[in-house]
């Protein structure tokens, strides 16, 4: 019974360790080692380190640094402090997620086969495009900072002015 407990102690204190390291670990592939302060609900206003690099080299593709500032969603858009923040600059390409299917052992994307590396990849669902990130060292934006980033260095309540116009947006009308 006594080398039970020793070997089940054992184990634990291992996949503890594991699960430290993992949670702590930094992009190995980033060229800058300084990130943005993940946001805190309780946090009154956005922190933007003046040290922080304007852009971080991956090989899965560069990412620009968004200066922090309030995120409008909701109704009644009332603004959500957003720390800075990087995000990828352009969309992720078929030919790096082809790497990472390549290399996790799983199937590329439907509707992929024959397309330009240099294509966006698309068909691909949440819990892939998170797998996906955390292989390239980086992580999915959160939705204010999804609607932060999409509001442009000008703040403006759409990419492309601040009047709503579906012809600009990638969407299907009702």
């Amino acid at each position: 019974n006594w080398l039970l407990i020793a070997a089940a102690v054992l184990v634990i204190v291992v996949a503890a360790a594991v699960v430290y390291v993992w949670l702590n670990k930094k992009p190995s592939n980033a060229t800058a080692a300084q990130t943005a302060p993940p946001a805190t609900a309780t946090q009154s206003a956005p922190v933007t380190p003046a040290n922080l690099p304007p852009r971080l080299h991956f090989a899965s593709g560069d990412m620009v640094l968004v200066q922090g500032g309030g995120a409008h969603l909701g109704q009644n858009r009332t603004p959500t402090p957003v720390n800075s923040f990087y995000i990828d600059k352009t969309e992720v390409s078929l030919g790096m997620y082809r790497l990472f299917c390549h290399d996790k052992s799983i199937d590329p994307p439907k509707g992929s086969a024959g397309l330009a590396a240099d294509m966006p990849v698309t068909n691909v669902t949440y819990y892939e495009a998170t797998e996906f990130a955390s292989w390239a060292g980086k992580r999915l934006p959160k939705a204010d900072e999804w609607e932060l980033a999409a509001r442009g260095l000008d703040g403006l309540t759409f990419p492309w002015g601040d009047t709503f116009n579906p012809a600009f947006a990638n969407l299907q009308a009702s």
